[in-house]
């Protein structure tokens, strides 16, 4: 959403940027995602993951791709044995 809004309506950024509060949540949503991809290579050391979180919070929300980050990679899978 903020890239969307930053290159097709450019004023509103500003907008945010002149208000301190905004852009205090900005730049706190910056930061989260920083350590949130810091938090992601070190767990799984694989860019394609890294990647793949970034990918998800641009489309979703930060909140998002930690969640759905969390869930697919803490539950077990399950391996699928051949019947004999």
């Amino acid at each position: 959403m903020f890239l969307y809004y930053s290159i097709t309506q450019p004023e509103v950024l500003q907008a945010a940027n002149s208000n301190p509060i905004a852009l205090a949540f900005m730049i706190e949503a910056f930061m989260l995602l920083g350590l949130f991809l810091v938090y992601v290579w070190r767990k799984t050391k694989s860019v394609r993951q890294v990647l793949l979180y970034l990918g998800l919070s641009f489309i979703g929300s930060l909140a998002f791709s930690f969640a759905v980050y969390v869930y697919v990679y803490s539950t077990p899978h399950k391996r699928v044995e051949s019947i004999k």
